[in-house]
């Protein structure tokens, strides 16, 4: 999984939730919270955090998985009608 799905969760639950909340994800994953935008990781470890987030949160997995996709849609859209439409 590319970095860049990691940075798009933590901005959801940062700002959904609030940073103690990413904090307490990343320590019950044992994850230190540092993903490069460009790197691979493993799948397991984004599936580890979104598991989590559900014990914590109570939102089932599922809805945690397309809100993360939907929200990288949703930006990855902007950045792109930014570039192509410059004000």
């Amino acid at each position: 999984m590319k970095g860049v799905v990691f940075n798009l969760l933590e901005e959801m639950v940062e700002q959904n939730f609030g940073i103690a909340v990413w904090d307490s994800l990343l320590e019950a994953t044992n994850q230190d919270g540092i993903y490069v935008s460009t790197e691979t990781y493993p799948d397991e470890m984004l599936a580890a955090l979104v598991v989590a987030a559900h014990e914590k949160s109570g939102i089932p997995v599922k809805i945690w998985c397309v809100h993360s996709v939907n929200l990288h849609f949703l930006v990855s859209m902007k950045r792109t009608s930014s570039f192509l439409n410059p004000a």
